[in-house]
C-alpha cells in the first residue's frame, strides 16, 4: 500500500508486457475479442443490477467504442461523465436483457445472472 493505493509488482516480463500493451491501447485489444473484453471489464469495473448495467473507465475513447459495438447489437446505452471518470449506462429492460444474452457468462451474487426482464404492461389505451 502506498498513498492508500494498492501497488502490484509484476516480476514476469511477459505478463508485464501484456498488461502495459493493453493499458496503452485498450481499443485495439477490445476489437480482438469484444465479448471476452467486455466480460473482464464488467467483472472488474462494472456493476449489474436489476434496473441497470454500468461500466466505468477513465478512457472515454474506449467507452465510446464499446457504445458503438453495443448499438450495433441493438443495445441502448449512453456514455456520460461520472466524477473524474466515464460511465456507460444500460437502463432499459430490453437492453439489459440483450446485453446479458450477448454476454451470458457474467455472474451476479455467485450465480449465473438471469435478469427479471419482463415486457412492460400496456396501459388502457394500448400504448406503452
Amino acid at each position: 500500500m502506498r498513498n492508500n493505493k494498492l501497488e502490484i509488482i509484476i516480476y514476469s516480463k511477459k505478463l508485464y508486457s501484456i498488461v502495459t500493451d493493453v493499458k496503452e491501447n485498450p481499443v485495439k485489444h477490445f476489437y480482438e475479442d469484444p465479448i471476452e473484453f467486455l466480460v473482464g471489464l464488467v467483472d472488474g469495473d462494472g456493476s449489474i443490477m436489476d434496473n441497470e448495467v454500468a461500466i466505468y473507465d477513465g478512457n472515454k475513447v474506449l467507452l465510446d467504442t464499446i457504445r458503438i459495438f453495443l448499438k450495433k447489437h441493438m443495445i441502448s446505452c449512453m456514455v456520460k461523465p461520472c466524477r473524474s471518470i466515464w460511465r456507460i449506462r444500460i437502463r432499459s429492460r430490453e437492453s439489459i436483457g440483450k446485453f446479458l444474452t450477448l454476454i451470458p457468462v457474467l455472474t451476479y451474487r455467485d450465480s449465473l445472472y438471469v435478469p427479471r426482464v419482463e415486457p412492460r404492461r400496456l396501459n388502457r389505451g394500448g400504448v406503452r
